[in-house]
């Protein structure tokens, strides 16, 4: 991918994250009848990076919460 591509959909990405998932609690319910198994997640801004794979210049930006704000 070029890289115009992928900061294209990065940020498209993070105006999604910041509208539905930003501070939300999702709970993840599997398994069977006989044995049921769950986690729980909160969507913080500073979780947005580490979704996303991609390292940072820290040059530039100086953590995951200054990337979510600089997307």
């Amino acid at each position: 991918m070029k890289k115009e591509t992928v900061i294209k959909t990065i940020t498209e990405c993070a105006k999604d994250y910041y509208q539905f998932l930003k501070n939300q609690n999702l709970l993840f319910i599997f398994g069977n009848m006989q044995k049921c198994s769950y986690f729980e997640v909160i969507f913080l801004p500073r979780h947005f990076q580490h979704l996303t794979g991609v390292e940072v210049n820290t040059e530039k930006v100086s953590g995951s919460v200054d990337f979510m704000r600089n997307v």
